[in-house]
């Protein structure tokens, strides 16, 4: 085999064992071995590298396994940290965590709605000049959550070059300035995501509705990519008087909504989330205007949920450290 193709397997592997090692916490060589499907040497040899370069370390636990000492690995908690930056309508807020995913500190970034380019100064100045005072090691990733029904767009970043200046993604901006790896998560995806683990259907729709209507999608259980990453605005088919409606008419908007989706995806389920006074009786009014009209070619079902937002902040940084690992 080349020594290009070597170096690659290699790679593979020492991104395979940090992956377990996230995954199970703590875990031991032979554990390792068992797990990954690699002989003990091999696991060895690597797992060597990796706490020369900072990234693992031995906890000092020996438990006696077989008559022999079992030594756990984990990751350095020390090695760096993830920033988490969670962006709303009324706030926006920089939290730390170490690598251990555990949370160090956040910092209230604004209590009010700023533009992509004051966010990105904020950001960066926390970053540059703060961040040492309750951090070890260097920034590793970060992570942006936009919450409610917050949309990346709102936060386009007018960037600028000795050459030329143009509008940006704040994603992309983050990543321009920082040149470490990026992820977007949504509030109302993530909580989509949640219920797909307890529901069994693989043919649904979010639609969270709030100052925006924004639908999101999962197709033979496989979220689908959107106007909006993972969701798309979908408030021009609800709505065009940028009034409030009454619940009838917001019925009504969302029937026609579900009208075109469904001759598009097989849904089965519509979850319902957001600004919502009586979720469940808008969901029951839907559900009575799609079987009184007979619109829609096959039975669908409609809910009123509640978001689910616990561990959204660890969950990402997970999602950013996988990254992390992934680009090593």
């Amino acid at each position: 085999m080349k020594k290009s193709g070597l170096q690659d397997m290699k790679r593979e592997n020492l991104r395979l064992i940090m992956n377990v090692i996230l995954e199970k916490e703590t875990v031991s060589r032979i554990e390792l071995s068992e797990i990954i499907g690699l002989s003990p040497s091999t696991v060895s040899s690597l797992t060597s590298e990796l706490i020369e370069k900072g990234w693992i370390v031995e906890n000092g636990v020996t438990t006696p396994t077989g008559g022999r000492k079992r030594i756990e690995l984990s990751v350095n908690s020390s090695k760096g940290y993830i920033a988490i930056l969670e962006i709303g309508w009324r706030r926006a807020v920089l939290h730390f965590l170490d690598l251990a995913l555990e949370k160090k500190h956040s910092v209230l970034i604004s209590d009010y709605y700023i533009t992509g380019n004051e966010l990105l100064e904020q950001v960066t100045h926390c970053l540059r000049e703060e961040a040492e005072n309750f951090c070890n090691g260097k920034l590793a990733g970060i992570g942006l959550l936009f919450q409610e029904d917050m949309s990346p767009s709102d936060f386009n970043v007018m960037y600028s070059t000795s050459l030329s200046s143009a509008s940006i993604s704040f994603c992309e901006a983050v990543k321009t300035q920082f040149k470490v790896p990026v992820m977007e998560e949504y509030s109302q995806v993530y909580s989509f995501r949640q219920i797909m683990k307890k529901e069994e259907s693989t043919n649904s729709a979010h639609i969270e509705i709030g100052k925006k209507v924004f639908v999101s999608i999962t197709s033979n259980g496989t979220f689908l990519d959107m106007t909006e990453g993972k969701k798309a605005d979908m408030t021009p088919f609800i709505e065009n008087t940028g009034k409030k409606m009454s619940a009838d008419k917001l019925s009504e908007g969302i029937v026609n909504l579900l009208q075109m989706i469904c001759m598009m995806f097989p849904i089965e389920n519509v979850y319902l989330s957001g600004r919502l006074d009586e979720g469940d009786r808008l969901a029951e009014r839907i559900n009575g205007q799609l079987k009184k009209s007979d619109l829609l070619k096959h039975a669908v079902e409609v809910k009123a949920i509640k978001p689910v937002i616990n561990h959204m902040e660890t969950d990402l940084g997970k999602r950013v450290l996988k990254k992390v690992i992934c680009e090593m």
